[in-house]
């Protein structure tokens, strides 16, 4: 390659950057910060309130069967040397099922809590695309990000605020 074509070359590139540059300067970009609106929107709170009203009953029950647990193992060691053999393995025998048991339920709430958080975290994210949408349209907005795919966004496309705004009042 002589001089000239790699001139031309450079000169073609700069064209087709240049050019893509004057269009992305002209398309208008929002950003929302999700990790925001799920902390500070009123429907993330009452979901949150919703599912520690519905998990508290079996948060108690886990409670009592861990305070029963402990009871046991201090009646175990407090007593354990006065009690005949056949007593004190009944104990250990019974402390262990009780552990079982209480990982199995501890288990099975931390996963039901799981898919309810997520299904409360779904109906939330719905209402948010549909509010994001909505300004999108009203604004003229070609592009609206998220911080999952954005390194850096200036306050000046920081639409979360309005979202926040539009959510608290339906």
């Amino acid at each position: 390659m002589n001089n000239s074509s790699i001139f031309r070359l450079f000169a073609v590139v700069f064209l087709l950057f240049s050019g893509a540059s004057v269009y992305a300067q002209s398309a208008k970009v929002g950003y929302v910060d999700v990790g925001r609106i799920l902390e500070d929107s009123p429907q993330a709170a009452a979901a949150r309130q919703e599912l520690q009203n519905e998990f508290a009953p079996r948060n108690k029950q886990l409670e009592d069967l861990h305070k029963e647990v402990t009871k046991l193992e201090e009646q175990l060691a407090t007593d354990g040397d006065i009690m005949s053999e056949d007593q004190r393995a009944s104990q250990e025998r019974k402390i262990q099922r009780l552990k079982r048991d209480f990982v199995r339920a501890r288990d099975e709430v931390r996963e039901d809590l799981a898919i309810r958080r997520n299904e409360e975290l779904g109906k939330l994210q719905e209402k948010v695309n549909v509010v994001v949408e909505g300004i999108a349209k009203e604004d003229g907005f070609d592009l609206i990000l998220t911080q999952a795919v954005t390194l850096y966004a200036s306050g000046r496309i920081d639409i979360t605020e309005r979202v926040l705004k539009k959510l608290s009042n339906p």
